[in-house]
């Protein structure tokens, strides 16, 4: 009997894009960055790939490492339908651009990776139509070391967050949103998974290099042909962009981007659904 559970290991972006269903279903948001066009050595650069697959190979992993009840719990969440996403960030955007020199403030910078989208009441099982907004959060927090001029970071991910809303502007935007927060970053039961960051030690410089990190987590099953309020499965009935929130800016949604190609993330969900029926 396995006592303890191994985190979760999703097949990366990559990976996924690589499989020949997959090959048109990368949700690529153009790079984010201050040159024209944007260069890793930018201190704001950023670029985001999303994709949406089958990841019951991950799941039956994940399950084969688990403790039971972990076990059980993730057999009863999902089928392996699953969202993953690149994110390689300059490290300036997670940490200070100057190093906090002796007796400064700690400083904490946070970044999310987000979902949204609306499926109407026609195609959700419910009588009303459903917006969802779904985000992976994470932070540094960067402090100094006591009588030097060097500074600690280190990177934390122990939340998520959703809403009844789609496209929003920020957290209080439309005015009359209620955020909920998720208390787990597991990848499971509406949560996200952070890795790849590597913490910084004793370091008497900025960074002025990228992190390449995953995010990604999986979705609800669908019972009844009904989608959750709660934990939207985001499929191909879903419209929905991807986007995400920069520490101090606003959401930013990829509107420009189609989503996933509506045929084939709806028959990746059906393959899915019948993988997880052997295990």
């Amino acid at each position: 009997m396995t006592t303890t559970t191994t985190p979760l290991n999703l097949d990366d972006f990559a990976t996924v894009l690589a499989i020949e269903d997959n090959a048109s279903n990368g949700m690529v948001i153009a790079d984010i960055g201050t040159s024209t066009p944007p260069v890793v050595a930018d201190t704001n650069y950023a670029q985001f790939k999303f994709i949406i697959s089958d990841q019951s190979e991950a799941l039956e992993t994940y399950r084969e490492n688990a403790a039971d009840t972990d076990k059980d719990a993730a057999k009863e969440y999902t089928d392996g339908y699953a969202v993953v996403a690149s994110a390689i960030m300059h490290k300036q955007l997670w940490e200070p651009a100057t190093v906090i020199t002796d007796g400064g403030a700690a400083v904490t910078k946070t970044n999310e990776l987000c979902l949204t989208g609306s499926i109407p009441s026609a195609d959700n099982g419910t009588d009303l139509a459903i917006d969802f907004t779904s985000c992976a959060i994470a932070a540094v927090t960067c402090t100094n070391i006591s009588g030097t001029d060097t500074m600690d970071c280190t990177f934390a991910s122990t939340e998520g967050v959703y809403a009844a809303v789609n496209e929003p502007t920020s957290r209080t935007d439309p005015a009359d949103t209620t955020w909920t927060a998720v208390t787990a970053a597991d990848g499971s039961d509406g949560s996200w998974i952070w890795t790849g960051y590597t913490d910084s030690t004793a370091i008497d410089a900025a960074n002025d290099t990228t992190a390449t990190m995953k995010v990604g987590r999986f979705f609800p099953k669908l019972e009844k042909k009904e989608y959750s309020t709660t934990d939207l499965r985001f499929d191909g009935l879903v419209a929905g962009h991807v986007g995400y929130k920069l520490e101090g800016g606003d959401y930013e949604w990829a509107t420009s981007l189609t989503w996933a190609g509506a045929a084939q993330v709806a028959s990746v969900a059906a393959a899915a659904a019948v993988v997880a029926l052997t295990f």
